[in-house]
């Protein structure tokens, strides 16, 4: 009798530590891989949100670079988020976030002046090597001082084939991941085409 209990108590130990470690709603998933987002953990990043997508696979938070490392650190170190309120229509969800990171807007912006100030200077001479190198000691530096960008974003969340939820990394939550950078590249790439077809 004394087995039988032990061996239920196990086994229900081991049915709750199992539930605990998946996402129960779309809320948690959402903290879940922001979290993972925030502590450069690939691996949970890889769990949470929709596979197959490529700007996931490409954040390379594992990187054994130094240089990335260091910018990954620094970027997604920085990010806070508030779960302001959610919505669940059978396998699809939509959480509203508040994601506060830093800048990058301002930082592209200023990192393409830079860019296209180093390579007057130096003549349209400088390989591509130096240039990379400068711009990246610039954004290091540009990172250091930056301030916030908070950005609120409606993350959808789908339920897979396994009943998890995961995150769907679209275009709204890269901007808001990035401070906004996405649409200063938008921005910018619209001003160019204007200048070329005025």
């Amino acid at each position: 009798m004394c087995k039988k209990v032990i061996s239920l108590i196990l086994a229900l130990g081991m049915l709750l530590s199992l539930a605990a470690c998946s996402s129960s709603s779309p809320e948690d998933t959402v903290r879940q891989g922001l979290d993972a987002l925030k502590n450069l953990d690939q691996e949970t990043v890889n769990q949470v949100f929709e596979s197959g997508d490529s700007s996931v696979s490409d954040l390379s938070l594992d990187s054994e670079d130094e240089t990335s490392q260091e910018i990954n650190k620094q970027v997604f170190g920085a990010l806070t988020y508030k779960i302001t309120g959610s919505n669940v229509d059978g396998d699809t969800a939509t959480v509203t976030t508040e994601i506060t990171t830093k800048d990058m807007s301002t930082i592209f912006s200023d990192l393409m002046q830079e860019a296209m100030s180093l390579y007057m200077q130096q003549g349209g001479q400088a390989s591509s090597e130096d240039l990379q190198q400068q711009l990246v000691d610039t954004m290091k530096e540009k990172l250091n001082s930056a301030g916030t960008a908070t950005n609120t974003v409606d993350i959808t969340v789908n339920k897979d084939s396994e009943g998890q939820w995961k995150i769907v990394m679209d275009q709204d939550l890269v901007n808001a991941l990035t401070g906004g950078m996405i649409n200063a590249i938008t921005q910018m790439g619209q001003s160019m085409t204007q200048g070329v077809t005025e």
